[in-house]
């Protein structure tokens, strides 16, 4: 992968993108992650219920396009431990659903599969285009649809002979 990578220009290492995170109703950016933000601005500090308890924001938000994903608004935590995504801010961008099996998670997008990235216990978004698994679903189907197409031309020509 990091061969791959450095073909397209990119950084060795992929950059984790925030934890997709069902139980999360905002989007929130770690305070070490600032960097990645853009358009900073000002916003009422709000106290952020979570399961270890509540935690002041900065008074900060900012906005940031990961993969193919755009976040507006997410909330800056100084002290927060991991970025994460709502599911809302995904259905905002043309999400359609998320298919969960035991040992992955992909986002239906735009008539595509994105795989989201495992680490840990925790799934993420893809940050680049080289970590993105996508596969046009159209084109997959035109594609075994001229597959059989084939073959009964093949059956065709066999029951002739």
């Amino acid at each position: 992968m990091a061969a791959e990578r450095e073909i397209q220009g990119l950084e060795k290492r992929a950059r984790k993108g925030p934890i997709v995170d069902g139980g999360s109703n905002v989007c929130i950016t770690a305070g070490r992650e600032r960097n990645l933000l853009e358009n900073i601005r000002s916003a009422p500090k709000i106290k952020i219920e979570g399961i270890a308890g509540s935690v002041e924001h900065s008074g900060e938000v900012g906005d940031r396009k990961v993969g193919p994903i755009q976040i507006v608004d997410s909330i800056i935590v100084k002290d927060a431990k991991e970025s994460v995504i709502d599911y809302e801010t995904l259905w905002n961008n043309g999400v359609t659903g998320l298919v969960v099996t035991p040992d992955s998670q992909v986002m239906l997008f735009e008539n595509k599969q994105l795989e989201l990235v495992k680490d840990g216990e925790n799934y993420r978004l893809p940050t680049s285009l080289a970590t993105l698994k996508m596969k046009d679903i159209e084109v997959e189907l035109e594609c075994c649809s001229q597959r059989e197409k084939i073959l009964d031309k093949i059956k065709v020509v066999a029951n002739e002979w």
